[in-house]
Order: structure tokens, then C-alpha cells, then sequence
């Protein structure tokens, strides 16, 4: 699966700068998926489950609230808040 560009950026850290193959979460109209070349987008985000595919490896996370945005292929997340799950 092709990369692309994201980063996750809350108002206390960068979660997230690197590349990932995917990602899903919750915007006010509902759920989107974000894969490369994605056309330009902005969204703003509701309340739910994030999952992002990096590496071949799925993580999941609760994120809430924020902007996501999608120029030239760079994805950027900005939640007000994002946790992520405890990996078992």
C-alpha cells in the first residue's frame, strides 16, 4: 500500500509525524478514509474512533473534535483531544 505524509498534532504534542498507509476517523458527516493521493479535503472532526495503518501496523486512538486536512497529498490531524488505545 502507498504512503503518505501525516501528522498528528494536538495543542500539547506532536503525537504523530511520519508516514502511514491509512487513515479512518469520525468528522461531523460521518466516518472517511484517507488513503495516498487523496484529493485536497478539510473536514472538521466529531468525536469517535481514529484508526491510522503505519508500517503495516493498525493503531487505534479516540480523537475528538479539531480539523483534518488533506493539501498535496500531506495529511494533517488536528484534534482537540486524541488518546491512544493501550496496544495488548
Amino acid at each position: 500500500m502507498t504512503a503518505f505524509p501525516l501528522t498528528i498534532l494536538t495543542p500539547e504534542a506532536v503525537l504523530f509525524d511520519g508516514q502511514a498507509e491509512a487513515l479512518l476517523l469520525t468528522t461531523i458527516h460521518g466516518e472517511v478514509e484517507l488513503l495516498a493521493r487523496h484529493m485536497d479535503y478539510a473536514a472538521p472532526l466529531g468525536e469517535g474512533r481514529a484508526v491510522m495503518v503505519s508500517g503495516g501496523r493498525r493503531r487505534t486512538a479516540f480523537c475528538k473534535g479539531g480539523m483534518v486536512t488533506v493539501l498535496q497529498g500531506a495529511v494533517t490531524l488536528l484534534p482537540v483531544a486524541f488518546q491512544w488505545n493501550r496496544e495488548p
